[in-house]
């Protein structure tokens, strides 16, 4: 779930097949071929890359930048989300394709992020997004908006 990116780490939400180099290494050049039984190397691989909540949000440093893909209600990390935010991670840039919806503002609403770059933040059939627009009136956050 964790890619390193130049300087910085970046968490990938819903991109399971981006790891840490350290995590997959010795993965094998045929996922299908079957280790015993009917676990194949494939599923034994992504065992390596599983890791606690709690881990997981720990390689979130503040200042980092995290990227969410959804504006779905349904969709979001929001355990992920929460630790974050139990954790006090300060400073993010967050980057939402297809918009931010309820992760968003969350994390803009628990003071978590600094920069922002979207192309909409909305809660869907239930409106904008209060702490989003509370934020941006106030200057808050930098916004950049990518419509």
């Amino acid at each position: 779930m964790l890619r390193q990116a130049q300087h910085e780490r970046v968490f990938s939400v819903h991109d399971p097949f981006s790891a840490r180099p350290e995590l997959v290494e010795g993965q094998a050049a045929t996922p299908e071929t079957q280790i015993g039984g009917s676990t194949t190397r494939k599923e034994l691989s992504m065992q390596k890359k599983l890791m606690p909540l709690e881990q997981a949000a720990a390689t979130v440093r503040d200042g980092s930048l995290v990227g969410l893909t959804t504006a779905v209600l349904d969709n979001a990390p929001m355990a992920f989300l929460r630790e974050l935010i139990r954790r006090d991670t300060k400073d993010l840039r967050l980057v939402t394709l297809t918009g931010g919806g309820l992760n968003a503002d969350l994390l803009i609403g628990a003071g978590v992020v600094a920069e922002y770059e979207t192309c909409s933040c909305a809660l869907g059939p239930y409106g904008p997004a209060p702490n989003f627009q509370r934020a941006l009136r106030a200057g808050l956050i930098k916004m950049k908006d990518t419509t």
